[in-house]
């Protein structure tokens, strides 16, 4: 029998779904995604595969596997110095993975992935301006433009996680690059907005947050679900770095707008996903502030956190039908 696999790389989780030739998911699996040296992701991949292809029913042929992951790509392969994976510098995917399967390989960006199953199979299926927006450990974006994916010479026509928002450069980002969106807003990037928020707070405000106490006190890097749980419980340092970054996310927001004009922006990733109605009250209000284009339909991913790996095995299954990704299918290296 033969196979076709979708796999999703993320910062935290590998998944890799294993599809029949008609697209239907018969089987799929997870692990941490761990990067330990130069060719660990491509052993966290491999082992999600063959964890399912080397059992019972499903032992078979692998005819093609499509990687979508977090970015910046690169034409020979891999990734290039990724903004949450960071001090990795070239992290091989495509010839390692070639190797151990002998199939086609397609590299493409995990939210490039999602922009295509929500235009084909989502609830907006048959748009012809889309744009989906994940918010996650990072932040990133993939567009459909006049009912074509948007990729860009090397396919990363969609880092709207690294336009700058602040001028100033006050927070720098996983990349190395200062005042970037993903650098406030981001999972990765809100503990350290929270910091330099209360940096600025007069201390006479603080003395009735606990957030700002635990932040004192603990010795453990805080996590983005840490200030979303005490903005629950009213925090006033935890309601004023939503605040701010409800007002970051709008600006962030309306660049995509001008910048692509769609009909509908979906949003995905952890943070989203997880705080969808306090972060849309906190940021939907501000976004026509910052608009020259018509405003967007804004809501969330049809998938939910399956859209990039739903994205991966659609182009492993359908791959021919997609012009645009032509130039990043590999044969051999």
């Amino acid at each position: 029998m033969n196979f076709y696999v979708g796999v999703d790389v993320g910062a935290s989780v590998v998944r890799a779904g294993i599809c029949d030739h008609e697209g239907k998911m018969i089987s799929r699996a997870s692990c941490p995604t761990r990067i330990r040296g130069r060719n660990s992701l491509t052993d966290t991949i491999i082992r999600a595969i063959r964890s399912q292809t080397a059992v019972g029913a499903l032992k078979g042929q692998v005819v093609r596997i499509c990687v979508a992951t977090v970015g910046p790509l690169n034409r020979r392969g891999g990734i290039i110095n990724p903004a949450n994976m960071p001090k990795m510098g070239y992290l091989p995917l495509v010839e390692p993975l070639h190797d151990s399967f002998g199939c086609e390989i397609v590299l493409v960006n995990d939210c490039v992935a999602a922009a295509l199953v929500e235009r084909e199979r989502g609830r907006w299926a048959g748009v012809q301006n889309l744009t989906y927006v994940s918010i996650g450990t990072g932040i990133g974006a993939g567009v459909v433009a006049d009912g074509r994916l948007l990729m860009g010479k090397d396919g990363n026509a969609h880092e709207v996680g690294h336009m700058v928002l602040d001028c100033e450069g006050r927070l720098k980002c996983g990349c190395g690059g200062d005042g970037h969106w993903e650098a406030y807003c981001s999972g990765s990037g809100l503990p350290a907005f929270m910091r330099s928020i209360a940096d600025d707070m007069p201390k006479g405000k603080l003395k009735g947050s606990g957030l700002y106490k635990l932040t004192m006190h603990s010795r453990r890097s805080l996590k983005a679900t840490t200030i979303f749980r005490w903005a629950e419980r009213g925090d006033v340092l935890a309601e004023e770095v939503l605040r701010r970054a409800g007002w970051l996310n709008a600006m962030g927001v309306a660049s995509v707008i001008n910048a692509y004009d769609p009909e509908v922006i979906l949003f995905g990733g952890g943070v989203v996903l997880g705080n969808w109605k306090v972060l849309s009250r906190h940021m939907v209000p501000h976004v026509g502030l910052f608009t020259r284009n018509r405003m967007p339909v804004l809501n969330l991913t049809s998938f939910m956190d399956e859209a990039p790996l739903r994205g991966a095995t659609l182009i492993a299954t359908e791959c021919e039908a997609f012009e645009e990704l032509k130039p990043w299918r590999y044969h051999r290296v």
